[in-house]
Protein backbone atom coordinates (compact mmCIF):
# COMPACT_ATOMS: atom_id res chain seq x y z
CA UNK A 1 0.00 0.00 0.00
CA UNK A 2 1.49 3.59 -0.90
CA UNK A 3 1.69 5.67 2.44
CA UNK A 4 3.29 8.64 0.54
CA UNK A 5 1.18 12.07 1.62
CA UNK A 6 -0.91 13.36 -1.41
CA UNK A 7 -0.02 16.76 -2.93
CA UNK A 8 -1.83 18.85 -4.86
CA UNK A 9 -1.03 18.30 -8.71
CA UNK A 10 -2.17 20.98 -11.56
CA UNK A 11 -1.50 20.11 -15.21
CA UNK A 12 0.89 17.67 -14.21
CA UNK A 13 3.44 20.24 -11.92
CA UNK A 14 3.29 20.19 -7.91
CA UNK A 15 1.67 23.65 -6.65
CA UNK A 16 1.22 21.91 -2.98
CA UNK A 17 3.07 19.76 -1.56
CA UNK A 18 1.66 18.43 2.16
CA UNK A 19 4.95 17.02 3.72
CA UNK A 20 3.97 14.37 6.21
CA UNK A 21 0.13 15.24 5.59
CA UNK A 22 -2.44 14.37 3.10
CA UNK A 23 -3.87 17.36 0.90
CA UNK A 24 -7.20 15.89 -0.03
CA UNK A 25 -10.21 17.52 -1.56
CA UNK A 26 -8.75 19.80 -4.51
CA UNK A 27 -10.63 22.36 -6.37
CA UNK A 28 -10.72 25.03 -8.73
CA UNK A 29 -11.74 28.15 -9.99
CA UNK A 30 -10.89 30.35 -12.89
CA UNK A 31 -10.09 33.89 -12.72
CA UNK A 32 -9.44 34.62 -16.55
CA UNK A 33 -9.23 38.63 -15.75
CA UNK A 34 -5.69 38.04 -14.33
CA UNK A 35 -5.31 34.61 -15.76
CA UNK A 36 -5.29 32.91 -12.61
CA UNK A 37 -6.29 29.47 -11.23
CA UNK A 38 -7.76 29.64 -7.58
CA UNK A 39 -6.58 26.17 -5.78
CA UNK A 40 -7.83 25.16 -2.65
CA UNK A 41 -7.98 21.22 -1.13
CA UNK A 42 -8.30 20.31 2.35
CA UNK A 43 -5.20 19.78 4.44
CA UNK A 44 -5.35 16.16 6.52
CA UNK A 45 -2.45 15.49 9.34
CA UNK A 46 -2.27 12.35 10.60
CA UNK A 47 -4.03 13.62 13.70
CA UNK A 48 -4.94 16.88 14.94
CA UNK A 49 -7.13 19.56 12.83
CA UNK A 50 -7.94 19.97 9.62
CA UNK A 51 -7.46 23.34 7.68
CA UNK A 52 -8.39 24.17 4.57
CA UNK A 53 -5.86 25.85 2.32
CA UNK A 54 -5.59 27.91 -0.67
CA UNK A 55 -3.23 29.05 -3.40
CA UNK A 56 -2.90 30.94 -6.81
CA UNK A 57 -1.60 29.40 -9.99
CA UNK A 58 -0.73 30.98 -13.31
CA UNK A 59 -3.14 29.87 -15.94
CA UNK A 60 -0.77 29.63 -18.66
CA UNK A 61 1.85 27.88 -16.66
CA UNK A 62 0.24 25.94 -13.99
CA UNK A 63 3.70 25.20 -12.21
CA UNK A 64 4.17 28.41 -11.48
CA UNK A 65 2.35 29.63 -8.20
CA UNK A 66 1.99 33.55 -6.52
CA UNK A 67 3.23 33.30 -3.07
CA UNK A 68 2.74 30.52 -0.54
CA UNK A 69 -0.73 28.41 0.46
CA UNK A 70 -3.27 30.60 2.71
CA UNK A 71 -4.78 29.07 5.80
CA UNK A 72 -8.39 30.22 5.69
CA UNK A 73 -10.24 29.17 8.29
CA UNK A 74 -9.76 30.49 11.61
CA UNK A 75 -10.61 29.12 15.06
CA UNK A 76 -10.26 25.76 16.53
CA UNK A 77 -11.82 22.33 15.04
CA UNK A 78 -11.84 20.96 11.39
CA UNK A 79 -12.13 23.02 8.50
CA UNK A 80 -12.69 20.86 5.39
CA UNK A 81 -14.45 20.42 2.08
CA UNK A 82 -13.60 24.15 0.30
CA UNK A 83 -15.42 25.36 -2.79
CA UNK A 84 -14.34 28.01 -4.59
CA UNK A 85 -15.72 30.58 -6.84
CA UNK A 86 -14.70 33.20 -9.12
CA UNK A 87 -17.33 36.66 -9.21
CA UNK A 88 -15.73 38.39 -12.31
CA UNK A 89 -18.16 41.52 -11.26
CA UNK A 90 -16.25 41.68 -8.42
CA UNK A 91 -13.42 40.75 -9.68
CA UNK A 92 -12.20 38.43 -6.59
CA UNK A 93 -12.98 35.05 -5.72
CA UNK A 94 -14.72 33.62 -2.64
CA UNK A 95 -14.59 30.26 -1.24
CA UNK A 96 -17.13 28.26 1.15
CA UNK A 97 -16.32 25.58 3.26
CA UNK A 98 -17.44 23.38 6.18
CA UNK A 99 -16.52 23.78 10.07
CA UNK A 100 -16.66 21.37 12.70
CA UNK A 101 -16.16 22.76 16.03
CA UNK A 102 -14.82 20.79 19.40
CA UNK A 103 -18.71 19.91 19.83
CA UNK A 104 -19.22 18.14 16.49
CA UNK A 105 -21.99 21.20 15.27
CA UNK A 106 -20.96 21.93 11.32
CA UNK A 107 -21.17 25.68 10.13
CA UNK A 108 -20.74 27.41 6.78
CA UNK A 109 -17.92 29.34 6.22
CA UNK A 110 -16.87 31.60 3.42
CA UNK A 111 -14.21 34.27 2.89
CA UNK A 112 -13.28 36.80 0.14
CA UNK A 113 -9.82 36.56 -1.54
CA UNK A 114 -7.81 38.72 -4.54
CA UNK A 115 -6.59 36.56 -7.02
CA UNK A 116 -4.99 39.12 -8.55
CA UNK A 117 -2.07 40.08 -6.36
CA UNK A 118 0.99 38.81 -7.56
CA UNK A 119 2.59 38.37 -4.06
CA UNK A 120 -0.12 35.91 -3.55
CA UNK A 121 -3.34 35.03 -2.51
CA UNK A 122 -4.75 37.69 0.05
CA UNK A 123 -7.89 37.67 1.99
CA UNK A 124 -10.43 40.47 1.85
CA UNK A 125 -12.27 41.20 4.75
CA UNK A 126 -13.11 38.54 7.26
CA UNK A 127 -14.28 35.00 7.77
CA UNK A 128 -18.20 35.20 7.79
CA UNK A 129 -20.28 32.19 9.55
CA UNK A 130 -22.39 32.07 6.52
CA UNK A 131 -24.40 29.26 8.27
CA UNK A 132 -24.92 27.84 11.47
CA UNK A 133 -26.98 27.50 14.62
CA UNK A 134 -28.68 24.84 16.36
CA UNK A 135 -28.61 22.70 13.59
CA UNK A 136 -25.89 21.10 11.73
CA UNK A 137 -24.91 23.30 8.53
CA UNK A 138 -22.44 21.80 6.07
CA UNK A 139 -21.09 21.00 2.38
CA UNK A 140 -20.97 24.37 0.75
CA UNK A 141 -21.51 24.99 -3.09
CA UNK A 142 -21.29 28.10 -4.43
CA UNK A 143 -22.12 29.94 -7.58
CA UNK A 144 -21.83 33.11 -9.24
CA UNK A 145 -25.53 34.49 -8.85
CA UNK A 146 -27.15 36.34 -12.12
CA UNK A 147 -27.39 39.54 -10.45
CA UNK A 148 -24.23 41.39 -11.29
CA UNK A 149 -22.05 40.94 -7.96
CA UNK A 150 -23.81 38.62 -5.93
CA UNK A 151 -22.49 34.51 -5.33
CA UNK A 152 -25.27 32.16 -4.25
CA UNK A 153 -24.24 29.77 -1.75
CA UNK A 154 -26.10 26.60 -0.97
CA UNK A 155 -25.79 24.46 1.95
CA UNK A 156 -27.49 21.05 3.51
CA UNK A 157 -28.95 21.42 6.83
CA UNK A 158 -30.28 19.08 9.66
CA UNK A 159 -27.32 16.57 8.03
CA UNK A 160 -27.27 12.62 8.78
CA UNK A 161 -24.99 10.32 7.79
CA UNK A 162 -25.41 6.59 7.27
CA UNK A 163 -23.66 3.29 6.26
CA UNK A 164 -20.49 5.71 6.89
CA UNK A 165 -16.84 4.07 5.46
CA UNK A 166 -13.63 5.07 5.29
CA UNK A 167 -10.15 4.94 3.19
CA UNK A 168 -6.96 6.60 3.89
CA UNK A 169 -6.81 10.02 3.50
CA UNK A 170 -10.71 10.64 2.88
CA UNK A 171 -12.28 13.86 3.98
CA UNK A 172 -15.46 12.48 5.53
CA UNK A 173 -16.32 9.21 5.02
CA UNK A 174 -18.51 7.71 2.28
CA UNK A 175 -22.18 6.29 2.85
CA UNK A 176 -25.04 8.94 2.88
CA UNK A 177 -24.87 12.41 3.94
CA UNK A 178 -28.14 13.75 3.52
CA UNK A 179 -29.67 17.13 4.96
CA UNK A 180 -33.30 17.29 5.52
CA UNK A 181 -32.98 20.89 3.96
CA UNK A 182 -30.90 22.78 1.62
CA UNK A 183 -30.52 26.32 1.88
CA UNK A 184 -28.91 29.35 0.01
CA UNK A 185 -27.69 32.61 0.98
CA UNK A 186 -27.09 35.39 -1.53
CA UNK A 187 -23.91 37.04 -0.93
CA UNK A 188 -22.91 40.64 -2.23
Amino acid sequence: MDTDPLDIMLAGNRVAQGGSDDLVDPRIAIDPDSERILVTWTRMPASGARDVEAILADLTNPGTTYGNPLVLGTGSGDHLRAWPVYNEDEEEGMIGWSRKDGNSNWTVRTRRVDTAATAGLATVGPEVQTAGGTDDESVPTLVVASVPGEVAVFWLKNITQTKAFTYVAMVTPLGDLRGQEIWLQRIK
